[in-house]
Order: C-alpha cells, then sequence, then structure tokens
C-alpha cells in the first residue's frame, strides 16, 4: 500500500462544539462529523476496504480505523483514544476519537485552528458552521469563519494577519429563492410577520413537523422581540437546519 493521501476537509464536513462556557464565552472546537469520516474512506480507498470499530481498555474508550493493504494482503490499523467534553460528555468523546484516528491516517488540519471563542448565546451554543475554510500546502487553516444558528457571522480568522474578531452584522450568503429582511430598526414586527406568513405555507404542505414548526417559530419570535436582529432572515434555510438538528 503507498501512502494514501486524503483530501482536506470542506466547510459542511466541520462540527463546531463548545468545549466549556466560562464568563459569558464559549472556547469552542473543530471537529470532523462522522459522515465526512465516511465519505472520505469510501472515496479514497473504496468503501469495501476500510473498517472501524470502538471497544474499552482500562475503562477508556478507544477507536480504530483499519484500510486493507492489497500488496501485503492484511489490514493496517491506526487507534487512539479522546476525551470528553464538558458539554454532551459522550458526543464529544467519539467526536475527538474520530478527530485523532483520522490525523493518525492524515486528516489533521483541524489541530491547525485557532483559538475560537464567542460570546455564549444563553442557548446552549449549539447549531454553530464553520462557512468558510482555506488551508495551506501543508494542511493548517489559514482562513476560517464560522456562523451562528441564526446565519450570522460570529468569528473570522485570517492566519496572515493573525486577526480574531467577532462579527455582528455579517451574514452567511441566502438562498435568492427566499425572500429577506431586515430585522433591524423599525421593521422588527414586520419580519416577525414575514416568519408567521412562511410557517402559515409551511404549516399546509405534506409531512410537516407541525409541532417542530410552531417551536421553531415562537423560538425565533421570542428572540427578535426580545434582542432584535442584525442582518437578513432567511426562513427556509433556518427551518431545514432547526429540522435537521431535531433529526440528529
Amino acid at each position: 500500500m503507498n501512502n494514501i493521501t486524503f483530501r482536506t476537509l470542506r466547510a459542511d464536513e466541520i462540527e463546531v462544539r463548545p468545549s466549556h462556557v466560562k464568563e459569558g464565552k464559549a472556547n469552542m472546537l473543530l471537529y470532523i462529523d462522522s459522515r465526512a469520516v465516511v465519505s472520505l474512506l469510501n472515496e479514497t480507498v473504496g468503501n469495501m476496504n476500510w473498517q472501524s470499530e470502538f471497544y474499552g481498555v482500562n475503562g477508556q474508550t478507544i477507536g480504530r480505523i483499519g484500510i486493507y493493504d492489497e500488496d501485503r494482503n492484511m489490514w493496517v490499523w491506526k487507534s487512539d483514544t479522546g476525551s470528553e467534553s464538558n458539554i454532551e460528555a459522550e458526543k464529544g468523546l467519539i467526536s475527538d476519537i474520530y478527530k485523532r484516528v483520522m490525523s493518525r491516517w492524515g486528516v489533521c488540519e483541524l489541530y491547525s485552528a485557532p483559538k475560537i471563542s464567542v460570546s455564549d448565546d444563553g442557548f446552549g451554543n449549539s447549531g454553530y458552521k464553520v462557512v468558510e475554510i482555506l488551508y495551506n500546502d501543508h494542511r493548517e487553516i489559514t482562513h476560517l469563519v464560522i456562523a451562528n444558528r441564526f446565519g450570522k457571522e460570529v468569528f473570522r480568522w485570517d492566519s496572515d494577519k493573525q486577526l480574531q474578531t467577532q462579527a455582528s452584522t455579517t451574514t452567511v450568503p441566502a438562498s435568492k429563492a427566499t425572500v429577506q429582511k431586515s430585522t433591524t430598526g423599525d421593521n422588527r414586527n414586520e419580519v416577525i410577520q414575514s416568519i408567521k406568513d412562511n410557517a402559515n405555507k409551511v404549516y399546509r404542505l405534506e409531512g410537516t413537523n407541525q409541532e417542530e414548526l410552531k417551536k421553531f417559530v415562537n423560538f425565533y419570535v421570542a428572540m427578535i422581540e426580545e434582542k432584535g436582529w442584525k442582518g437578513t432572515f432567511n426562513f427556509d434555510t433556518l427551518f431545514k437546519r432547526w429540522m435537521d438538528r431535531v433529526k440528529s
């Protein structure tokens, strides 16, 4: 088996999870999405040429990934353990193991991430997404942009400037097919009404989870009434993300 080279991770294959919250700040870490592990292995070595497993040793969870070496007619295994996060410990442990084991196979770019600190949103700091990421020839991150559950940019970093900022007005580009309205200033009520109007349309669609739709509307309406909303509100995108989190 020659040296295997995996491509670098796309933004949508990276999870952003809080490690701990202190004094109003949430420190975030980057992890490889479990589905991305499967995709990377399938496209690089073939879906019949790899396997993975988890097992316990002296109270520790060990994960390993094996890739079949046709030249030597044998499996080559690489393994590692991980650390539980302070938030969602078990899920954080599995994510950390995948991240460490894949780094042993060369997917090590996430370890070059800068320190990521954002304001505590008071809602568990979930739903954050990497929306932009670039690398250099050594698989090191050179540019990173993260948005929160509302689609607002909250973190931007560039290695050449060593710049780390928390932005409140930039938003993730939204679908052109979705009507966007600003929620700053006097049009707050107008945007809330647009949310309710869109919800009524979705409510009539077959297969809509009406209970989650109601929770979604109540959550965002309460948030906008209390704190306002800077940037744009993309109903379709945000409701899809909401349902993706429910299904996961």
